[in-house]
């Protein structure tokens, strides 16, 4: 099985970008409350596109893996 070197520089990149998002989770939304989320439009837009970041790349990590190890489901 050929060896997929994109797929290790990917997850990598991946994983550095989920750790600026949390980062940056924490430092930007992590004091505000409920109650502030629901009264803010752009607020809510903001922590939902970021917690969408994180869970797509989440997504693309998994891909990559199964793509690298050969686990694919489309056996």
């Amino acid at each position: 099985m050929p060896e997929f070197k994109y797929a290790q520089g990917r997850i990598l990149d991946s994983v550095r970008f989920i750790s600026e998002e949390l980062k940056e989770f924490e430092e930007e939304y992590s004091g505000k409350s409920r109650k502030e989320y629901e009264n803010d439009r752009k607020l809510q837009k903001l922590i939902d596109r970021t917690v969408e970041n994180i869970l797509t790349t989440m997504i693309e990590i998994c891909g990559a893996y199964l793509t690298e190890t050969g686990n694919s489901t489309n056996r």
